[in-house]
């Protein structure tokens, strides 16, 4: 048995007898170490036990059943094992062997891993999508949950496994915890599953349970549900959820969460005030696509100060550059409806200018509305306009 206390003692362990570790011993070390080793992993890492333990596995593969090949590379991925260490061939190669005799939740261990450490192994990735399929009456929440998220990670998430899942998913949403529900409304969006019983069936799980959600559930919630066209009680409840909890959010959740709101145009001044609040704070904090994701929900909820408008115009022409064309359009738009100074309007669209190569043609109809309800001049924007509409 491993009964060592931290990591650095059970690779120690194994370092001095691991040649007669069996199996089982073995794949536990792995799975401990990299429980142990989740908030550290790149000190755990550059432990060196930690490569021998890798070598020593690799080397007795052929030892290790199902649940021990996912336990090992559920581990590695915790510690985050780069794609190209050899030892991960070698173990992907005897899961794809063995495919057959996965459990429910190896196959989850297992699909997870691949997905975190973003390893390139097609033929594997195909064969759980199959296993997926035959063992899917036996999963439980976690595993449709985690399982989903995984293979939608991979791009993997498809017909017919994607309406077999979110259908399998309908009588236990209720019991999904909120990682858990946060998990499959992001893997149904991504992957373009919008079934409106699904999604209401996960709306009611939300109204259920949203008070003790955190601010990366909430966020992950609020974005999946609008892409998948949740109506109703749901954003309400989440608005509240969010106002309730904004001092924990962080620049990326709070983007994600305004952009799912006012995706639906549900306005909550509560929660748009304590947004507005935390955005002015942390306003360096957004990336320039976060930034310019924020501002458009803003406008489009219409609700903006001064205050926010001068913090977000002085912060984003610092990084102008460095918007991507579709979100420096919708910065410039957002400038616009929120009455920002005409110098600052000007200046934006002075950059997009020198890069009216990049814009598609929605973006210069953008930029040419923002520039007209500015009132500012945007020859260069007009003239492409002019150009686009005439291709």
């Amino acid at each position: 048995q491993i009964l060592a206390a931290d990591a650095e003692e059970i690779l120690a362990m194994v370092h001095a007898h691991g040649a007669s570790m069996n199996e089982v011993n073995l794949a536990t070390a792995v799975h401990r170490v990299g429980k142990m080793g989740k908030k550290a992993p790149d000190a755990v890492a550059a432990l060196p036990g930690w490569e021998h333990l890798l070598r020593l596995v690799s080397d007795r593969v052929v030892e290790f059943g199902a649940q021990g090949l996912s336990n090992i590379l559920w581990g590695a991925a915790m510690i985050r094992v780069p794609p190209s260490h050899p030892s991960l061939a070698v173990l992907t190669a005897a899961c794809l062997a063995r495919i057959d005799t996965f459990s429910p939740q190896a196959l989850t261990n297992t699909a997870w891993a691949i997905a975190t450490l973003h390893l390139p192994c097609s033929p594997l990735i195909a064969a759980i999508e199959a296993a997926c399929l035959r063992e899917l009456p036996q999963f439980n929440q976690q595993d449709l949950a985690n399982t989903a998220w995984a293979m939608a990670s991979l791009g993997a998430l498809r017909a017919p496994l994607v309406g077999r899942m979110a259908t399998a998913a309908v009588p236990l949403v209720a019991s999904f915890r909120a990682q858990e529900l946060a998990n499959l409304a992001w893997a149904l969006a991504v992957s373009r599953h919008a079934d409106p019983q699904v999604t209401a069936s996960l709306a009611r799980a939300v109204h259920d349970g949203h008070r003790g959600y955190s601010s990366q559930c909430i966020a992950t919630l609020a974005w999946s549900l609008a892409q998948l066209k949740a109506e109703g009680q749901v954003w309400a409840d989440l608005a509240g959820a969010a106002a309730g909890r904004m001092k924990y959010f962080n620049a990326h959740e709070l983007s994600r969460t305004l952009w799912g709101l006012a995706s639906v145009r549900h306005r909550d001044d509560r929660f748009l005030h304590a947004a507005m609040t935390a955005a002015v704070r942390m306003i360096d904090n957004f990336t320039p696509a976060e930034l310019a994701t924020a501002m458009w929900s803003f406008a489009t909820l219409g609700y903006g100060t001064s205050s926010l408008v001068e913090r977000a115009g002085r912060s984003g022409l610092a990084r102008r550059s460095q918007f991507p064309p579709q979100a420096l359009a919708n910065m410039v738009w957002a400038l616009a409806v929120l009455a920002a100074p005409a110098g600052v309007v000007r200046s934006f669209l002075e950059s997009a200018e020198d890069r009216v190569d990049e814009l598609s043609g929605s973006d210069l109809m953008t930029l040419a509305w923002a520039a007209n309800k500015a009132q500012v001049s945007a020859p260069a924007l007009v003239d492409a306009v002019m150009a686009k509409a005439t291709k």
